[in-house]
């Protein structure tokens, strides 16, 4: 008959509770320790294996099978720590002579897994919002006809935009120049053209289109947000970072400037920090500019779900 492990005094009752301690406070520790995650996983090794030995003793483990499956679920939820903390997955694998039955030592996959599945929906989620956004535009357009020079830069800067992301940073300079020509009184395409000077390696000719963007674009806190977005889409977050915490120090309750920036901080992996300034964009964009509110809150939810998992470099959408 079962008898109950807390009556029980020998050696491999009390050792299972002892790792089952062991392994609980090892969690907390994992965000800070990266050497946590090797001895949590060895840890579990061992109490799987007494789990085996006492259950085939007949003995009551319902309390620690509790405790296990707890652990286990913990474990999951910290996947992103444990992760990082093993550099090489495959020698530990075989270090540990790892089996199916102890999926623990695959948690390397698992992440790898869940990260595409967050992709998939961000990319459905995003393609949604810009096919919302693009019959907008055409509806617009139908019911507004476009001037020729504003539809000529738009037309360039959307060619732009495709050197962009192909880093062709010379032929992506040539197309604003064209937009700047066919709009000479707008600032956006200037701020463009500053930006991808300093990326060329000319910080004399960027800071020339600054200057002209500036006298154009007389709203300080909007100029910088706009710098800020033109960095975070080549790619130099550092520089879109200083822009948006340029514009928040004029105007603290900028729900633009809070988006960029947090677009800037997940782009560098502070995720927390990314989180918040998402929130809080939306909180502040809630009744001046529903559009933003609801890219926000969108940015929000697609990164909380991979939030402690490895950022993903995803493009940031246009506030």
């Amino acid at each position: 008959m079962a008898h109950d492990i807390r009556r029980d005094t020998g050696t491999p009752a009390e050792t299972l509770r002892r790792l089952l301690d062991r392994a609980e406070r090892l969690l907390p520790d994992l965000r800070t320790n990266p050497a946590a995650a090797s001895e949590l996983l060895t840890a579990m090794d061992e109490i799987t294996a007494l789990f085996a030995t006492l259950e085939g003793q007949g003995m009551d483990l319902r309390p620690e099978r509790g405790r296990w499956e707890g652990l286990q679920r913990a474990v999951n939820n910290r996947i992103g720590y444990v992760v990082r903390g093993i550099p090489d997955w495959d020698r530990a694998r075989q270090a540990a002579q790892a089996t199916p039955d102890r999926p623990w030592w695959y948690l390397d996959q698992t992440l790898a897994a869940t990260r595409r599945r967050n992709r998939r929906r961000a990319l459905v989620a995003a393609d949604a919002v810009i096919a919302a956004l693009a019959l907008i535009v055409i509806a617009w357009r139908l019911l507004f006809p476009v001037d020729p020079a504003v539809a000529a830069a738009q037309r360039a800067m959307e060619l732009g935009q495709r050197y962009v992301r192909l880093h062709e940073w010379e032929a992506a300079y040539a197309s604003y120049v064209e937009a700047a020509q066919a709009t000479p009184d707008d600032a956006i395409p200037v701020i463009w053209l500053g930006v991808l000077k300093e990326q060329l390696g000319d910080r004399a000719g960027a800071a020339a289109y600054f200057e002209q963007a500036a006298q154009l674009l007389p709203d300080p806190v909007r100029l910088q947000v706009e710098k800020s977005f033109a960095y975070n889409q080549i790619g130099q977050y550092v520089e879109a970072e200083a822009a948006a915490r340029a514009a928040l120090a004029i105007d603290p309750n900028s729900p633009h400037a809070h988006y960029v920036l947090a677009g800037a901080l997940e782009r560098q992996h502070q995720i927390e920090a990314a989180l918040a300034e998402f929130d809080l964009a939306s909180q502040l964009a809630e009744k001046v500019d529903a559009n933003l509110a609801a890219l926000a809150r969108i940015r929000l939810a697609t990164l909380m779900q991979t939030a402690p998992l490895l950022p993903a470099d995803e493009p940031t959408a246009t506030p």
